[in-house]
């Protein structure tokens, strides 16, 4: 969305953001979505604001820890758009063809793999001559939505067979449902789960929204008996214990001040004895 010019508003763009998302959250938490107000960032390069990286032995704890580090970001007062970089579970379905019955119904792989693929994806059936336009129009084949949104109404499909009588789909295949793979993101070749935030509220500095939240995560127990340990500047050593970076445009201000700081120290020290 683009605003007018700074001299036709009465409202900075950042107060606009903050103004708008409170509704527009409220409908996305109706269908359990997520909207984000992205603003253009003046900043360095970041995925985001705030950026936990959380690290460790085992994957699935990973995601486990890092579900309980988004729920505290989300009760975080001025902490705003959290998300996490992690894909949901999804089902693989596996459609295997019966060559034996597709054999018996005159039908062969490769049409049964040419109808699913029209119906599914569509298929180019010629272009389409319009003057107006610089380029040819495709004209694409593809069945309606209702049509193919789920395997059982994929397998209802009829194919016509050798003789000429339509055959269902779910008599010539069979399907198998699998656990789609999810991608896992590594960090110095160790896995890692980004969980990421912005911060919008009375006090913009994510400075002290970290300082809030880490007292909230260094509460959290774990089977092992020992708490999640936080790193600020560098990333773990290894992955043998759970662990959590902060990220982001809070990290790039921590270097700054420290290299600033360590500058001026210097500096005193030479002027005091030049």
């Amino acid at each position: 969305m683009n605003l007018a010019p700074k001299g036709d508003r009465d409202y900075q763009s950042h107060d606009i953001a903050k103004r708008v998302r409170p509704p527009l959250k409220a409908i996305a938490d109706q269908y359990n979505a997520r909207v984000k107000i992205a603003e253009v960032p003046p900043g360095p390069p970041v995925i985001s604001t705030l950026v936990a990286e959380i690290y460790g032995p085992d994957y699935d704890r990973q995601r486990g820890l890092a579900l309980q580090v988004r729920d505290i970001m989300e009760k975080t007062e001025g902490v705003v758009d959290v998300d996490w970089i992690m894909e949901e579970d999804q089902t693989r379905y596996d459609i295997k063809v019966d060559q034996e019955r597709a054999a018996l119904h005159g039908i062969s792989t490769a049409h049964l793999t040419e109808v699913l693929t029209t119906t599914l994806t569509g298929k180019q059936a010629g272009l389409l001559h319009v003057p107006e336009e610089k380029e040819d129009v495709p004209i694409t084949l593809k069945a309606p939505l209702e049509l193919r949104a789920g395997i059982d109404r994929l397998k209802a499909i009829k194919i016509p067979s050798a003789s000429g009588e339509a055959v269902s789909l779910s008599t010539l295949v069979t399907v198998e449902k699998t656990p789609l793979d999810r991608s896992i993101y590594h960090k110095n070749l160790m896995p890692v789960v980004y969980v990421t935030a912005d911060v919008a509220g009375a006090k913009e500095s994510p400075v002290y929204a970290i300082l809030e939240m880490r007292k909230k995560i260094a509460a959290l127990t774990l089977p092992e008996g020992y708490s999640v340990t936080q790193h600020t500047a560098n990333v773990p050593d290894s992955d043998r214990k759970f662990a959590m970076k902060w990220d982001g445009e809070w990290h790039i201000t921590y270097e700054v001040f420290r290299d600033l700081g360590i500058a001026f120290g210097i500096v005193l020290i030479l002027i005091s004895f030049w």
